[in-house]
Parts: C-alpha cells; structure tokens; sequence
C-alpha cells in the first residue's frame, strides 16, 4: 500500500473479501473503501464489481451498488435479479431485535437517476451489509435484501411487480389477443354462431400471471417447461365444438406473449 491516495491492491482480492465464507471478513471491503482517506479501494472495487462472482449474486451486487450510489451498477444489478422471487425470502426476521432488521430507515439512494453518477447521494450510514457463510443458500439472499436502502428495495420490489403487472395487462389486451379476450368470438373457420368457450385461454393467462410472480424475467415462456402446463396443453387443444378447427395459432399465441414481455422495463 503506498501512502496518502495511492492504494495499490489485487481487485481479486476484493471478490475475495465481499464473498468470503468467513463472515468476520465481509465488513472489510467497506470499511476500506469508506473509512481510508483514499478513493484507491473504491475504485478498485467499482472496477470488479461486474464480474461473474458479482453477478452470480446480483443481491449481494445490487446492495454495494446502491450503497456506494453507483447507478450503472445497481441498474445492471436489478436486471440479473428478474430470475429470483423476491418474496420467497424472510427478510423480516430479525427486525423486531432492532426495529429495523439492520436496514438505515433514513438513508437515501438515488437509484433510477439516468446520469450514472452519485450525484449528492449520501450512502446509508449502516456499513455493515451482513452476508451468510454459504453464499448459495437462501439466508444469504435474504441477508443481502435487508442490507438494501429502503428506497432502493421498493424500486426493485416495483420492478419486479412492474413486469407482472404489465404483462397481464399485454394478455388482457383485446385488440392483441382478440379470439381469447371477446365474449364474443366466434370459429374463424366455420362462422359457428355460437361463442367459443374462452376458458382455456384464461386458465393459460392466469399461470402465466403466477410464474411471472415468481421469475418476472420470464423466460420460461416458449420452453419447454410451459409446454408442460396443463393449460398449455388445454389451450393448445381447445377446437370448435361444431367443426373442430384449433382455436388458438400456438405459434401466434407465443409470438405476441413475448412481444409483449420485451417490451417489459428490464432495470430499475
């Protein structure tokens, strides 16, 4: 280490500490960057933060982003987080011990700002973002969501609720998917004046609204795991009952759901 700014470190270092399994080592990378009187060890870490240790645990990631106020990171960060279901984490356990399970009520974290600067962000006073002793288990994700600034988890909350939203309201849309939203749709095949039975397509579209809750970046839409579905399979299968002609194109079926979700906002 040479003196006054000047820090000279190993970045593998770093994603060594942030990682460590020794849980009295996660607090060093902070308490370098943030109590030396150097921008060396900060910069170091922004530096490595992208890398793959990082975003294996977006997290983790996404919590020194918006600590340190850092907006391309953080925004990076939340995109990596749409596989995840948020709420499957007890994030409230431990909260009654202190009243606020370790989270800075009055930090403030400008996340969303398109300058991908800092600006006058003051980072949260708490600097102790604790972390598990197995990094893959589901502690150590609920650990690193309550080390997120209040603000900047309800913004990547939204996000995460924002994608589901959005999309079913894509689904719901008549004008796109005409033939399952209207009461009155009728065979395109044989004019049956009879209205087609809609009820496939709405089972298809709420499993869909559900396995959005629990991985908005869905991507499981198209595989082969929703081929899987029983209301895929009843969809796919649903016919007129006067001619037997397919009510719903698979193909175009599938087509505009995923129109709709890349037109989904991927970051915070």
């Amino acid at each position: 280490m040479d003196d006054g700014n000047n820090v000279d470190l190993d970045p593998r270092i770093f994603s060594v500490l942030v990682f460590s399994q020794d849980s009295n080592a996660h607090n060093l990378p902070l308490y370098l960057t943030e109590h030396w009187d150097a921008p060396g060890p900060q910069s170091i870490l922004r530096l490595t933060i992208t890398s793959p240790p990082f975003l294996a645990h977006p997290l983790r990631l996404y919590a020194l982003s918006t600590h340190f106020g850092w907006i391309p990171e953080a925004k990076l960060a939340s995109k990596h987080t749409l596989g995840m279901n948020l709420y499957e984490f007890d994030i409230e356990a431990g909260f009654e011990e202190d009243g606020s399970g370790g989270r800075d009520s009055g930090s403030e974290t400008v996340v969303g700002n398109d300058s991908g600067t800092a600006g006058t962000t003051t980072p949260a006073s708490n600097t102790d973002i604790e972390i598990d002793t197995d990094p893959d288990s589901e502690s150590f994700s609920a650990l690193a969501l309550r080390s997120i600034p209040s603000s900047a988890l309800l913004a990547l909350l939204r996000l995460h609720r924002t994608r589901r939203d959005l999309l079913k309201k894509h689904l719901d849309d008549p004008h796109i998917f005409s033939q399952g939203n209207s009461d009155t749709s009728r065979c395109t095949a044989c004019n049956n004046p009879a209205p087609i039975d809609n009820s496939a397509w709405r089972e298809l579209k709420s499993r869909v609204f559900s396995e959005m809750d629990k991985c908005p970046r869905g991507d499981f839409i198209g595989s082969w795991e929703m081929e899987e579905w029983k209301e895929t399979r009843r969809c796919w299968e649903s016919k007129c009952a006067k001619c037997g002609e397919v009510l719903y194109s698979k193909g175009a079926t599938i087509g505009k759901i995923l129109e709709g979700l890349r037109s989904l906002p991927e970051t915070v």
